[in-house]
């Protein structure tokens, strides 16, 4: 899993010579101000003081950095790095107010190691600051990212269910139309073995997303497939208007809706299946049957369906709509443009 790692050599150094420059400039302010006002002035350095103070900032830093990334608690990590940064500035303060005495030979000694310790109070405090603040805000983003790379893992993984659960399910009922032909019509039985290993390459390829081009040939052989079975009491009606190259659709989208169709009605001479196929212009592909309810009950009542809903709800948050009245039945799966079809695609290899 990624992690966020602000708390370097190159960060504390950035932000050390960022601090310094402008605590510097304070200073070079604050000294024209009190010689403006109060007619003296207090001897300041600006390049050694920068020098200085930039010092103090990056050794506070690399220090409170490290404390920070240490596996220990919240509370001694703010403790530690607190009363490091106070031990580290005392000795700081003193050891430069000794090399100030040695190097200018300063006779206001005395003022000069009151603001030099305010000084360098408050860079430890400003530190302190910042250090937490980048602390904090790392955490946040970095528990973030810790979710949002868990909500994509275990979206793969209740994908992945689902396409486990798809492909035996296509398996089993298309072994009990072949069982329903064997003994009954050999030569189509045959012909049925024969499609059927094709329709099942398309199946096993693991695609996460296909041409709508694809996926409507792939419905044609599951089509034949079927009126193998069936002959003339199945017919299919196709209105695909527009252009049907820049869609694109789960696979087995249409093949499932299709089944779903003659699963759960009677197929015969009486009540021949009449589907429709048709594109949509609010950009779906809408699969309608007549209602024909067998008498016997099914098993896996609707896992099919619900299972398109959710591998689209899951992959793009769009919704499968299903709408059933007193004589027809119809679902509308949404297509997706190439431009987010291509993009998803990159996103899951």
């Amino acid at each position: 899993m990624r992690s966020i790692q602000p708390f370097n050599h190159k960060t504390a150094l950035l932000i050390s010579i960022f601090t310094s420059l402008i605590h510097t400039g304070i200073m070079v302010v604050g000294n024209l101000y009190n010689v403006k006002e109060n007619g003296f002035v207090i001897e300041f350095h600006p390049v050694l003081d920068f020098f200085l103070t930039l010092v103090l900032f990056y050794i506070l830093f690399i220090f409170c950095f490290h404390i920070i990334q240490k596996r220990i608690t919240e509370t001694k990590k703010y403790t530690w790095t607190t009363a490091g940064t106070i031990l580290i500035t005392a000795v700081y303060t003193f050891s430069k107010q000794a090399l100030r005495e040695w190097v200018f030979n300063d006779p206001a000694m005395e003022l000069h190691f009151i603001i030099g310790v305010v000084n360098d109070c408050l860079v430890a405090l400003l530190t302190l600051i910042i250090t937490f603040t980048l602390y904090w805000l790392t955490r946040r983003q970095q528990i973030r990212l810790e979710n949002q790379q868990l909500a994509a893992e275990n979206m793969q993984i209740r994908y992945e269910a689902l396409e486990m659960q798809l492909d035996p399910h296509f398996l089993f009922n298309s072994l009990n139309t072949l069982n329903g032909l064997i003994g009954t019509d050999d030569e189509k039985a045959h012909q049925y073995v024969q499609q059927l290993a094709s329709t099942y390459r398309y199946i096993t390829r693991n695609r996460k997303m296909v041409p709508l081009r694809s996926e409507l040939e792939f419905a044609d052989s599951y089509i034949y497939l079927m009126q193998i079975r069936y002959g003339n009491n199945i017919v299919i009606t196709k209105e695909l208007t527009g252009d049907i190259e820049r869609w694109y659709i789960l696979p087995i989208s249409i093949q499932l809706l299709l089944e779903n169709a003659i699963k759960h009605n009677v197929v015969s001479d009486k009540y021949p299946m009449n589907i429709l196929i048709k594109m949509t212009s609010a950009h779906t592909i809408l699969v309608e049957n007549q209602i024909h309810h067998k008498v016997e009950a099914t098993t896996g009542e609707g896992r099919g369906l619900l299972n398109l809903s959710q591998r689209y709800e899951l992959l793009f948050d769009k919704q499968v709509a299903i709408n059933e009245t007193q004589d027809k039945f119809s679902v509308e799966v949404p297509l997706i443009e190439e431009e987010e079809a291509q993009k998803f695609l990159k996103e899951v290899q």
